[in-house]
């Protein structure tokens, strides 16, 4: 019953041959994957577009509003803003009831944006937006004005910060040159980071981090946050993407999704928005990987799907004082209890003493009853053994044992004996004298 999964990845960079308004945000809002596609049938600059998602329930949604380079700008170590992704900030997000195998992909309608993607596990509060008053971008001392630890995303000290591992130095901003009169010489330009976990806030307090499953891209790979990176391919032309397959756990995802082709905000890369589609499935997987069998370690292949159940070894617990024995789950033996052997010497007390696995054990002698505790008819214990008791043998005058009795019994037979003789003795002298005087 016990249960086990891992994460499991791989990519496929695919030219993608599918032919591909919304209205403007100012903070992040999500495009649902599991609902119905709200459908994007023009481009950016008004063009008529099909949309790929049209006749689709779900698992499609797109957008006419990437940029060129927001993507790419998470990548950075100042990071990216949130909005630079799309000009409506839009994130993509989808919901998994059990582990499954996912498959994304994010594909440009509209040559230019080379797309690349990010995913993470949890959401970001609705309307959430970069630099809020309990999550500050760049935060400052409010007496000295210098830099300030984010009251967020600051590692607990000590700790060195890399780039990318899913925190802020805002104190220090060492990972950005350090501070020039206790000022950044370097700020941070937004809180999405590409690469690793971030978190964000909205105007009414509700704060979330994100953590950082997998990315997929052609800019080269520099985080530190664990989760899996994917190289991806280089492609502006409309019709290719890029796309991940993930095993991933129940609960809830976020996919951060942009261009990469360009690497700064100049008109050449913030202009014309572009369109394109992010798509994504999923294959649940191990749905009955319990099989309630709580001396079993129930395991599930994410390549293929495969269940087994391999037994637990004696001894692994399977409850509250209960213990696997030859796959079945019993009672287990406790040191020191109290136990009766089949054929207990009476004169002696006994405590069960078990094997390494506690699935059974031994009733043996653990100290000696004590002295007096009678062991048998006339018996009792005396140093752990059985022997005779004195007091319970028939006592003459004096004081004497039964054996003591006998020899008394013996002296007054012999003395009965002669006063017997001694007075048939007598009466034979009597007689003589009665004859003598007739």
């Amino acid at each position: 019953m016990r249960s086990q999964a891992r994460f499991y990845v791989s990519v496929i960079s695919s030219v993608v041959t599918i032919a591909f308004t919304s209205p403007a945000n100012a903070h992040v809002t999500y495009r649902d994957l599991d609902a119905p596609p709200d459908l994007v049938t023009a481009t950016f600059g008004g063009a008529a577009m099909a949309d790929p998602c049209a006749g689709k329930s779900s698992g499609c949604q797109s957008s006419n509003a990437f940029t060129r380079y927001g993507w790419r700008k998470g990548t950075e170590p100042t990071l990216g803003d949130s909005h630079q992704l799309t000009t409506n900030a839009e994130f993509w997000k989808f919901h998994l009831a059990a582990t499954a195998r996912v498959t994304i992909t994010f594909v440009q309608g509209e040559d230019g944006v080379d797309p690349a993607f990010t995913v993470y596990s949890g959401l970001l509060p609705d309307q959430a937006h970069d630099d809020t008053a309990i999550d500050p971008l760049n935060p400052l001392d409010e007496n000295t004005f210098c830099a300030a630890a984010s009251p967020k995303d600051a590692h607990a000290a000590p700790y060195t910060y890399f780039l990318h591992d899913g925190y802020r130095d805002t104190l220090a901003y060492s990972t950005l040159g350090g501070l020039e009169n206790c000022s950044p010489l370097n700020s941070y330009v937004g809180q999405f980071d590409a690469f690793a976990s971030w978190s964000m806030a909205n105007a009414n307090g509700e704060w979330a981090r994100i953590t950082y499953v997998a990315s997929v891209s052609a800019t080269p790979f520099t985080g530190n946050d664990q989760g899996i990176h994917v190289d991806g391919t280089q492609s502006a032309v409309a019709g290719t993407g890029e796309t991940l397959v993930l095993v991933l756990e129940a609960g809830d995802y976020v996919i951060a999704a942009g261009g990469e082709a360009c690497t700064d905000s100049s008109g050449d890369c913030t202009l014309p928005r572009l369109y394109g589609t992010v798509s994504y499935s999923q294959q649940p997987l191990c749905t009955d990987l319990d099989d309630g069998d709580p001396c079993t370690q129930d395991r599930c292949n994410m390549d293929n799907g495969a269940i087994t159940h391999a037994p637990l070894d004696d001894g692994a617990a399977c409850g509250t004082g209960l213990v696997c024995s030859a796959s079945a789950c019993v009672a287990a033996c406790t040191d020191g209890s109290t136990c009766a052997p089949a054929a207990p010497d009476a004169c002696k007390i006994y405590a069960t003493v078990c094997n390494a696995t506690h699935t059974g054990g031994t009733c043996d002698p653990a100290a000696d009853a004590p002295d007096g505790t009678s062991c048998g008819a006339g018996q009792i214990c005396r140093s752990g053994a059985c022997s005779q008791n004195a007091s319970s043998g028939q006592k003459e005058s004096g004081g004497c044992s039964a054996e003591g009795g006998a020899g008394t019994r013996s002296l007054m037979a012999t003395i009965l004996v002669v006063l017997a003789s001694l007075a048939i003795r007598q009466r034979t002298r009597t007689v003589r004298r009665g004859v003598r005087s007739s």
